[in-house]
């Protein structure tokens, strides 16, 4: 059964309990038993008819009951349910909303500098941890580039983004490159290329490569092969992860291994990535 089809079978009653499940095991970090939520005068239901509907959500795969002895609590699919059609939304309150402007005005205007005060405020502000990862290498929007003779045939890459973000690469040259030409190439790919998404230039180069292939000049040729080496990879997104430590004051993260764990996968950043 598809998700849709499940979520169809729910009725706002089985909606209600999901929503008091998830966010009473967020604020508590045990299991929810449908005793507690009989208690709760908003449910008119007895104990033993919030215990069919919280089995009805288990057996739709919302809740799991981790003990035969235990109440419930969320799965992922549950989770997913929640954010994305129970969570309540609210604005950003107006001092927040000053303070945040404040901060990040007051940020520097480096793309990965700004990435870095974007995720301290975030842990400030939410007390938990934060998460940023920049966009795919592919979608980024070429600001400039520029290639900077190193040694022998070796040439530094330098690309800048629409939004402030630089990448540097050293790629290796047939021949040795002399800086004037370096400069040429770079001013010329800058024309012409600034304000495309880098896998838009990579479909231009390849294009080019196909129409100039008969006959091309020497400059344009080291200029198509610089570019193709130099955005011919999509390298990998940067992570940044902040406020981990705000882990240890979660309830439902007492159990030592469940933070062990955790705190691996926030030392893989590919996990967080997919």
């Amino acid at each position: 059964m598809s998700e849709h089809e499940k979520n169809q079978r729910l009725s706002p009653r089985d909606y209600e309990i999901l929503k008091d499940v998830v966010r009473t095991y967020i604020f508590t970090g045990e299991p929810v038993s449908s005793r507690s939520l009989a208690k709760r005068p908003r449910h008119e239901l007895s104990a033993a008819s919030i215990r069919n509907i919280m089995a009805d959500l288990e057996a739709c795969g919302y809740l799991m009951q981790p003990h035969t002895s235990a109440g419930r609590v969320p799965t992922r699919a549950g989770y997913h349910l929640y954010i994305d059609a129970l969570m309540p939304t609210r604005g950003v309150p107006d001092r927040e909303r000053r303070y945040i402007d404040e901060n990040l005005r007051e940020a520097p205007s480096d793309g990965e500098q700004l990435m870095g005060a974007v995720t301290s405020l975030l842990t400030e502000l939410s007390h938990q941890i934060a998460i940023v990862v920049t966009p795919a290498l592919g979608d980024t929007v070429l600001r400039s580039v520029d290639f900077v003779q190193l040694s022998g045939a070796r040439v530094l890459c330098v690309l800048v983004s629409a939004s402030g973000f630089v990448d540097n690469k050293v790629i290796e040259t047939l021949r040795p490159l002399p800086r004037e030409e370096l400069v040429t190439i770079s001013n010329y790919l800058t024309e012409n290329f600034a304000g495309l998404s880098l896998r838009q230039i990579r479909d231009r180069l390849l294009e080019m490569m196909a129409e100039e292939r008969a006959q091309v000049d020497q400059l344009l040729a080291s200029a198509i092969t610089l570019a193709q080496e130099a955005l011919g990879t999509e390298g990998e997104p940067e992570v940044l992860v902040e406020g981990t430590s705000s882990v240890l004051v979660q309830p439902e993260l007492s159990d030592i291994e469940r933070v062990r764990k955790l705190m691996g996968t926030f030392s893989d950043k590919a996990k967080l990535v997919r």
